[in-house]
């Protein structure tokens, strides 16, 4: 019975066997992978294992060190370029500062021939350079006056609008400060001057189209126009020009041979006609708000022709009436009488005008308060005298600042 039996275990252990043998080839395939992947470096010599392994590290050494040179020589191209770029900007300036200094000097032999022909009014001692040197040389840091403490200002105007070129042969024209139909700001219209006549219209207008023809170069606008605070070394010791901005040099050395009543009016003249002109180089609102409101043009000065120096007088009215009547009142007399009789009634010390910021000399902040309050100005006798219908335009010494108010 047993033996006739079928032998079902051992079916059963036939087919499990069967399956096994079906999956085995499998595994041995990925067996078979995984030795062949590890043969290349199992079946290395050590000394062949050694080699390969230095060749590695060497290639991986040599990668790295080409991206790294390749790297400092990106660097230091861009030094290279930066450099060039500094060398060309850097003898521009030069260019153009021996091109200002060549001008500056035969403006100055026109000017000395001009001042040679002009008598000087009995009645007035002008303080002469010599004297001016002599009290700032002297001068230590200021101690300012104590009812006006001073501190820097640190307004920096920036410099970024394009500068209008010269509408025509005949008239010099500026920006000014009106609006119009064309809603344009005040600070880009432009003001009509007249060619010079004389030397210093000649060297301000001169002034004027090279630094504007320097600003269609490129030229960063803070070496364009210059800081805020002229140097006043240029005026207290003509021979120190190191370090100072050319805008500031040529209008200090026009200011040293032109005679006022005092070094405070001069150096309040100075420090006005310098934004001025920072503003007619580059009309931007921050320059044009450098200037009191009442010494802004007017406009009578955007639409007749006139010369230059008559925009710079104190009095709004009174730069009316001197463009109205050219004939009579834009002259040299006129313009030699406003020089030697205008004030600006500084009621402390000469050596309480100027202060030492590092090595630089500017005007302390008291004198700038004062300047730029128009009220402190006023002309002296010599001036009524000779123009006594110019009363009401602007203000005479004896005449009370209230009944002036009307001057502005």
């Amino acid at each position: 019975m047993a033996d006739g039996q079928p032998n079902y275990t051992s079916s059963k252990e036939g087919m499990e066997n069967e399956d096994r043998s079906i999956s085995k080839p499998g595994s041995k395939r990925r067996e078979v992978a995984s030795r062949a992947g590890t043969r290349s470096v199992a079946s290395l010599t050590p000394e062949q294992l050694a080699r390969k392994r230095a060749n590695d590290r060497e290639a991986q050494r040599s990668i790295r060190q080409r991206t790294k040179t390749h790297i400092q020589e990106l660097e230091q191209r861009i030094r290279d370029l930066s450099q060039d770029q500094d060398v060309r900007d850097l003898e521009q300036i030069k260019r153009r500062n021996t091109e200002l200094e060549e001008e500056l000097r035969q403006l100055r032999e026109l000017l000395g021939r001009s001042e040679s022909s002009v008598a000087s009014s009995p009645e007035l001692t002008p303080l002469s350079c010599k004297s001016m040197i002599m009290n700032v040389n002297g001068m230590r840091q200021p101690t300012p006056p104590t009812s006006h403490p001073l501190t820097l200002k640190q307004n920096k105007p920036r410099m970024d609008s394009t500068i209008p070129p010269q509408q025509n042969g005949t008239a010099y024209e500026m920006p000014g400060p009106m609006s119009n139909g064309a809603s344009r700001p005040a600070w880009e219209l432009s003001l009509q001057f007249l060619p010079p006549t004389g030397p210093v219209d000649s060297i301000l207008i001169g002034l004027l189209q090279r630094q504007r023809n320097i600003a269609t170069q490129g030229t960063p606008s803070s070496l364009l126009i210059g800081p805020y605070h002229p140097d006043f070394r240029g005026l207290v010791n003509p021979e120190v020009t190191n370090n100072i901005h050319p805008v500031a040099s040529i209008i200090c050395n026009l200011f040293q041979r032109i005679e006022y009543t005092g070094f405070a009016e001069k150096a309040a003249a100075l420090f006005l006609v310098y934004h001025f002109v920072q503003w007619q180089i580059l009309p931007t609102m921050e320059t044009y708000r450098n200037i009191p409101d009442w010494f802004r043009p007017r406009p009578s000065q955007l639409v007749t022709l006139h010369p230059f120096w008559t925009s710079l007088a104190i009095w709004g009215k009174l730069r009316d009436v001197i463009i109205g009547d050219q004939e009579k009142y834009a002259t040299e007399e006129f313009m030699t009488l406003y020089q030697h009789c205008i004030s600006v009634n500084w009621p402390f010390r000469d050596e309480d005008i100027l202060m030492f910021v590092g090595e630089d000399v500017r005007v302390t902040d008291a004198f700038v308060r004062h300047i730029e309050t128009q009220a402190n100005w006023s002309l002296s006798e010599s001036f009524q005298r000779r123009y006594p219908e110019l009363r009401d335009v602007c203000r005479f010494a004896e005449v009370s600042a209230p009944l002036m108010s009307n001057g502005n």
